[in-house]
């Protein structure tokens, strides 16, 4: 995934480095924000009802929820259907997690650190997560393997199919985000790789990262495969090379 992201740093160069982690907490803050105003809706919310949780512009306001109501869908965590007919016709968000409707985080845990949801059954994850799991600072993160365990829910806010579809991280305050936003919030949490997660991060370029992590998403079985034959392939070399002495 980071060689994808620097491929597309140096096509689209001179992008400026902007406040990436107020972006980052920007996101979860939206996040938390929508999730409490669905709870608070009851059995059905709308995007309208969200979008009055932002204190912005209504159109603004409308495009945030629109986002986030769109990310939790992928992420299981609301159950979209359609209501009504003709120009009334409108969708409604129902809840899947529970959420507390204090100002607390949806999930607190007592930790205050990342939390990184990998796909360990992925041998193309794994070698990244094994790269940064070697980095300074990876004794300050959490590393959970989606992959790994029984229930379908890692968290009451992330399902473990969704874990598994698409790179999540908890940050410390809580929130949880996924994708290239993900990805910035772990890089920024290691120091050799903090100058990525600041590019990556910026508002710039973090559309642009998030398409690219889209697009990589369905190639990502098909990489895995080739992985997972090179390396078996390098492993008959060192046993059966010619350098190894017959007995």
């Amino acid at each position: 995934m980071w060689i994808l992201i620097i491929t597309i740093l140096v096509v689209t160069g001179g992008v400026a480095i902007l406040d990436a982690p107020a972006r980052a907490r920007r996101h979860a803050t939206e996040r938390a924000l929508v999730l409490r105003a669905l709870a608070r809706a009851g059995t059905y919310g709308t995007e309208a009802g969200v979008a009055r949780a932002f204190d912005a512009t209504p159109r603004a306001s409308a495009r945030i929820a629109r986002g986030q109501l769109t990310a939790l869908e992928e992420d299981g965590a609301v159950l979209a259907s359609w209501s009504g007919t003709g120009a009334n016709r409108s969708r409604r968000y129902r809840l899947l997690v529970d959420v507390p409707l204090d100002d607390a985080p949806c999930e607190p845990d007592g930790a205050r650190r990342l939390t990184v949801y990998h796909d360990g059954g992925c041998p193309l994850c794994a070698t990244e997560i094994a790269l940064y799991k070697r980095a300074r600072g990876a004794g300050a993160l959490t590393f959970v393997d989606a992959a790994e365990g029984a229930g379908d829910r890692l968290a009451a806010d992330l399902p473990r199919e969704a874990a598994l579809a698409r790179f999540h991280v908890r940050d410390a305050s809580g929130h949880l985000v996924s994708g290239a936003a993900a990805f910035a919030l772990l890089w920024l949490s290691l120091p050799r790789w903090r100058w990525l997660g600041r590019i990556v991060g910026a508002p710039s370029v973090l559309p642009l990262a998030e398409r690219a992590y889209q697009a990589f998403l369905p190639l990502r079985p098909h990489l895995a495969r080739l992985h997972r034959r090179l390396q078996g392939r390098a492993g008959a070399l060192r046993s059966n090379g010619p350098w190894r002495r017959s007995g």
